[in-house]
């Protein structure tokens, strides 16, 4: 099947597939990266930057067959994954060890088998080369 992006999801580095071949509506509609997550000041009023960064898939409408497809990778509240990803507009993917997140059940709303705004959280951990 041929995909758009190549946003992939894995239990290992080896084993990642394109998230597209999760399921027939499945598909990476927004991401986003951010480095570190506050600025706390130094000694010598400089700032520096706390917190690991973070990965964002967000996804407008998921099927309950890709919602399980994606229970694979995280049966709990968290997992660890590997994954790539953008992290910026220049088209270059990323391979990162990750801890994934669940979104909440109550963050998106649930109509004749579907999912309305499922978003993906993943923490940082390495950037793998």
């Amino acid at each position: 099947m041929a995909t758009r992006f190549l946003f992939k999801i894995g239990t290992t580095a080896n084993n990642m597939i394109n998230v597209e071949n999760l399921g027939t509506s499945c598909m990476v509609g927004i991401w986003g990266y951010q480095e570190g997550q506050e600025n706390k000041p130094r000694g010598d009023l400089s700032e520096m930057v706390y917190g690991p960064d973070e990965v964002t898939w967000k996804q407008s409408i998921v099927t309950d067959d890709v919602r399980d497809q994606w229970r694979i990778y995280c049966p709990g509240a968290s997992a660890a994954v590997f994954i790539d990803t953008r992290i910026n507009d220049d088209r270059l993917y990323h391979t990162f060890s990750v801890e994934m997140i669940w979104p909440k059940e109550d963050s998106g709303s649930h109509q004749a088998g579907r999912v309305l705004g499922l978003d993906f959280k993943f923490i940082v951990k390495a950037e793998i080369t």
